[in-house]
C-alpha cells in the first residue's frame, strides 16, 4: 500500500467530506473507492470499444458500402431497363397518327376473324410511342363459357413484359370486365406474345384446349346403308355446336356464313370448294347417331388443308362416346367419297385423345389453347 499527498481547495474538501459520510466511509476510503471506480470505467470503455464499438462501426460501414452498391445498382437497372414506366392505353379510334403497315395488317386479320371491335382496340403506350397493342371484345354464351371478355389480341414489346406492366395490363382489362358485368375473361394463347407460363402467374388457367389433327384412313365397319347425309346451309346448324372450340361461337357461325355467301357474289369467280355443311344421320339398330360437318379449305403455312369441323347438339356436346362415333362416321365418309383427298384435318378437343385410338401427338398439326381467369377484383 502506497501513501500519497494531495493539496486540494477546501470548498472540494468539504465536498468530498459530506459525499464520504452518505455512504458512511472516511474521507481517505471514499476517494480510493472513487479511483476503483473511475479505474474500472476506464477498463469497460476500453473493452466496449476494442470488442464492441469498433466491430459494430466496421459492420455499420460494410452494410453503408453494401446499400450504395445497392443504391447504384437500381439506379443502373434502372437506366437499363426502360421498362419501369406508365404504360397508357388510347382507343385506336382516338390515334390521330399512322400506324405501321404490320399492325394494319393485324387488324385486317382480326376484322377477317369478326374479332374486331373498334371501340375496344387499344394502343399500348408510354405517351411517347406505340409498344403494344389489346383487342377485346365481349361475349355471353351458354355454360360453361358464360359473359366474359374475349381478349383475341395482346402484345407488347418482350423488354417490357415485366411483372409491374403485366399486372397493370391485367388490372385495366378487369375494369372493362367489371364495366360490362362479365365474370371470366379469355384469351388465346396463339394470339398473345406473352407466355403461357406468365399468363399463368398472373392467375389464368387453361380453359379450352383443341388439337387440330391430321386425319388418317381407318377401316370402320360402318356401311353406307345407315348413313343418310344431306347439303345444308350455314343458317341451318345454327341448333348444332362445334365439339371444340377456341373462339367465340358468333364469331365461329359468322365467319362460316360470310365464306358461304362468297359463292353468291356475281363479280367473284366461283372457286371450287369454299365452305360446305352437311347434315349426317346414322341409324342401325338401337343406335342413331346425327351430327353436322363443315367443310372448307385452309392454308397453314405453305400447305392446303380439307378442313373438318364436327359439330352436334347440346345434349350430346360432352358425351365422349357420341362424339367418338361420329369421329368414325366422318372418317368414313371422307375417305370413302374424296379417294384423291389430300391432308384432311379435323379439329377435337385434347382430353378426347385417349378414346381415340389412331389420335398421337406427331399427328397434331398445331393446337389453339384458350385461357381463362375467373377472379374479376
Amino acid at each position: 500500500m502506497k501513501n500519497i499527498n494531495l493539496k486540494i481547495k477546501e470548498e472540494v474538501y468539504n465536498k468530498l467530506e459530506e459525499k464520504a459520510a452518505k455512504r458512511n466511509l472516511d474521507i481517505e476510503s471514499y476517494i480510493c473507492k472513487i479511483l476503483e471506480v473511475y479505474n474500472d470505467g476506464i477498463y469497460s470503455k476500453k473493452y466496449i470499444e476494442e470488442k464492441v464499438k469498433k466491430p459494430l462501426n466496421d459492420i455499420l460501414s460494410n452494410l453503408k458500402i453494401l446499400s450504395n452498391d445497392d443504391n447504384n445498382n437500381k439506379i443502373k437497372s434502372s437506366n437499363s431497363n426502360s421498362n419501369n414506366i406508365n404504360l397508357k392505353f388510347i382507343p385506336l379510334k382516338e390515334y390521330n397518327k399512322s400506324l405501321p403497315q404490320k399492325l394494319n395488317d393485324v387488324i385486317n386479320y382480326y376484322k377477317n376473324k369478326n374479332w374486331y371491335d373498334d371501340s375496344t382496340f387499344y394502343l399500348v403506350t408510354d405517351k411517347k410511342r406505340v409498344l403494344g397493342y389489346l383487342g377485346l371484345n365481349i361475349f355471353e354464351e351458354d355454360p360453361p363459357y358464360g359473359k366474359y371478355v374475349f381478349i383475341y389480341a395482346l402484345n407488347l414489346y418482350k423488354d417490357y413484359q415485366n411483372i409491374r406492366n403485366l399486372k397493370y395490363i391485367v388490372s385495366f382489362i378487369q375494369s372493362i370486365a367489371r364495366k360490362f358485368k362479365c365474370y371470366s375473361m379469355d384469351v388465346l394463347s396463339k394470339n398473345c406474345n406473352i407466355t403461357e407460363s406468365k399468363l399463368k402467374n398472373l392467375g389464368f388457367l387453361d380453359f379450352i384446349e383443341e388439337d387440330i389433327i391430321k386425319i388418317h384412313e381407318e377401316k370402320n365397319e360402318i356401311g353406307s346403308d345407315f348413313i343418310k347425309k344431306e347439303q345444308i346451309c350455314i343458317q341451318d346448324l345454327m341448333e348444332f355446336k362445334p365439339i371444340c372450340r377456341a373462339e367465340p361461337l358468333k364469331c365461329l357461325y359468322n365467319k362460316w356464313q360470310d365464306e358461304e355467301s362468297v359463292k353468291n357474289i356475281k363479280d367473284i369467280k366461283p372457286k371450287k370448294h369454299i365452305l360446305k355443311a352437311y347434315k349426317v344421320l346414322y341409324n342401325f339398330e338401337n343406335n342413331k347417331i346425327e351430327f353436322v360437318y363443315v367443310e372448307q379449305k385452309e392454308r397453314i403455312n405453305s400447305n392446303k388443308y380439307d378442313r373438318y369441323t364436327i359439330l352436334v347438339k347440346s345434349d350430346y356436346l360432352y358425351d365422349d362416346d357420341y362424339i367418338v362415333q361420329a369421329f368414325n362416321i366422318l372418317n368414313y365418309l371422307i375417305y370413302k367419297e374424296n379417294v384423291n383427298t389430300i391432308y384432311p384435318i379435323v379439329s377435337i378437343p385434347r382430353y378426347l385423345s385417349k378414346n381415340i385410338h389412331y389420335y398421337s401427338e406427331e399427328k397434331i398439326l398445331y393446337s389453339d389453347i384458350r385461357l381463362r381467369k375467373n377472379k374479376i377484383n
